[in-house]
């Protein structure tokens, strides 16, 4: 139940993320993601024994999966700022040699 609590907070609220990332800027809403998400956890860690358990951690991990919609919009712009640009980026195959081999030998580890 508490996995269904949070996917259905992430789902319910993915868009609603992204358009709050493009509004108030994508550092600001990872940020605010990144920190509801740790409350929230910090919360379902601290689930009490008896009778409010269940409540409680269905409630936080709802909460968990609203912090990251909150923040997953924003998270692969800075994935893709911080790696290098793709013509600086050392490709596997150089660009020349793809054009004179067949393609069943670039399947096989050959030099």
């Amino acid at each position: 139940m508490a996995v269904n609590a949070y996917l259905l907070g992430l789902a319910a609220t993915f868009a609603l993320g992204g358009r709050l990332a493009d509004v108030l800027g994508p550092r600001r809403m990872a940020t605010i993601g990144v920190i509801g998400f740790a409350g929230a956890s910090a919360l379902c860690g601290a689930t009490p024994t008896g009778s409010y358990a269940e409540a409680w951690i269905v409630t936080f991990r709802a909460l968990q999966g609203v912090a990251a919609a909150g923040g997953a919009p924003s998270w692969p712009r800075f994935a893709g700022s911080s790696t290098m640009l793709s013509a600086e980026r050392p490709q596997a195959v150089p660009h020349g040699q793809l054009r004179h081999r067949p393609p069943v030998r670039l399947l096989v580890a050959s030099r």
